[in-house]
């Protein structure tokens, strides 16, 4: 079978792909984990758990500017490389930024009429400090984000990688050891980010114009035509389904900070972190995968989809499984390097893990259903999942406190794997769930 697979690996593009892409997320993973280390070495729980609110309401709201484009993005782009007119994708990233920027100005309004003219009690004045630092990135994490998925649907998903993994976390990560050297105030530590997507948003639009040039000249403009509606119309339920999950999995960090305390929100964060790891392999698959998954689909070639789908389950599972049981096997260990007082973290890690078991079994299932057109389906099935999230939550967190908040999110999580891959092969008759044909 390893004969097999060193095989398939050295004849195989995909496989090629997959390699290089988790190489450089690796790289991100490393510049992460020396970020987490840094900052729980030196610098104060307190400071530690601000940072990473920051991270997580910023990726949250990031989400909310882009309404779902940066997946039609990559739907729109395999449908026109299948009729052989990429060229019009530049025409999707104009009206699409156009979009975004009137998504985020209403945001911004929306946040200044609820510090102004609103009493909400959840804006306390320790989250204030830290929301306002959150609107002053918004803009420009929102642009970022898109980028890195233009940038792979235009198949440059090396770079795509190098700007989300190396670039945007090698800055975090130097402006943190600056802070530290230069025995500057901790709290600078919190505006990382606002140099760092400032400086990916400027770089990575200048690369995406420069491959649009390039495109138009070789490539003959044909006629085509798509409203900004029908990019809303596309958009929206994947943005819906996005926040939904990201919903999943940031809500448990915020119930965590109004329900308990910011320090809490370190030690449970970091273990998030570490279940991160976990993650990697099907994050790297799909970024692969996506441009084709929507090609073959649009171009109607089922076999293709299935090799596709079948070396993507198997490559995940093999190196998502082994790597779930040694984190649970030295979650100890792993914890206390980072500090004995982060051995808090232990229970949530652990329960997050077992959550991840199962997805370690599961395929790609949100992205098959997003560029196969079945968005609005994926979006049923995610607000299901969010909403029980919320509810456990909501009932979970003030009663049993981390253990709530990891029990919470790995239920829901698995509850939406096991709809998705139940409903595609119910459809398609195809399996998004580990079996044995797909070793053979």
């Amino acid at each position: 079978m390893i004969k097999k697979l060193i095989e398939g690996f050295s004849n195989n593009d995909f496989f090629k792909k997959s390699f290089i892409t988790l190489i450089i997320r690796l790289f991100g993973v490393f510049f992460q984990f020396l970020i987490l280390i840094i900052t729980t070495k030196f610098f104060s729980e307190e400071i530690v758990g601000q940072f990473n609110y920051i991270n997580t309401v910023l990726i949250l709201l990031s989400s909310i500017c882009m309404l779902g484009m940066g997946e039609s993005f990559l739907l729109f782009s395999g449908k026109l490389e299948a009729e052989n007119n990429e060229v019009m994708i530049r025409d999707v990233y104009r009206k699409n930024i156009f979009i975004l920027l009137l998504s985020f100005t209403s945001l911004l309004v929306l946040y200044i009429i609820s510090l102004k003219l609103i009493n909400i009690s959840f804006f306390t004045p320790t989250n204030t400090v830290l929301f306002n630092k959150i609107f002053l990135v918004l803009f420009f994490s929102s642009i970022s984000l898109y980028n890195f998925q233009v940038i792979r649907g235009l198949r440059k998903l090396i770079l795509s990688e190098v700007f989300r993994n190396l670039i945007r976390y090698g800055l975090i990560f130097l402006i943190i050891l600056a802070v530290l050297f230069l025995k500057k105030n901790p709290k600078f530590i919190l505006d990382s980010f606002i140099i760092a997507f400032s400086i990916v948003a400027f770089s990575s639009s200048l690369v995406v114009w420069s491959e649009f040039k390039n495109m138009q000249k070789k490539t003959k403009l044909k006629n085509f035509n798509l409203s900004t509606k029908t990019i809303l119309l596309t958009s929206i339920p994947m943005s819906i389904s996005f926040l939904s999950l990201l919903t999943m999995q940031s809500f448990d960090t915020i119930m965590i900070e109004h329900f308990i305390d910011v320090k809490s929100v370190a030690f449970y964060t970091v273990a998030v972190k570490v279940t991160f790891i976990v993650g990697i392999m099907q994050l790297t698959i799909n970024a692969v995968i996506a441009p084709d998954i929507s090609k073959f689909w649009f171009e109607k070639s089922e076999n293709k989809l299935t090799q596709l789908i079948n070396k993507a389950l198997k490559l995940n599972f093999i190196f998502t499984f082994p790597i779930i049981v040694v984190l649970v096997i030295f979650s100890e260990p792993i914890l206390l390097f980072l500090g004995e007082s982060y051995l808090n973290s232990k229970t949530p890690l652990i329960v997050l893990l077992a959550g991840q078991i199962l997805n370690s079994f599961c395929g790609p299932v949100g992205l098959y259903l997003n560029m196969t057109e079945r968005q609005k389906i994926l979006l049923k099935i995610l607000l299901i999942a969010t909403l029980i999230n919320v509810a456990l939550n909501v009932m979970l967190i003030p009663k049993y406190g981390l253990f709530g908040a990891a029990a919470s999110t790995s239920l829901s999580m698995a509850l939406w794997n096991i709809i998705g891959v139940i409903y595609v092969y119910r459809k398609d008759k195809l399996l998004l769930f580990v079996n044995y044909s797909i070793f053979k």
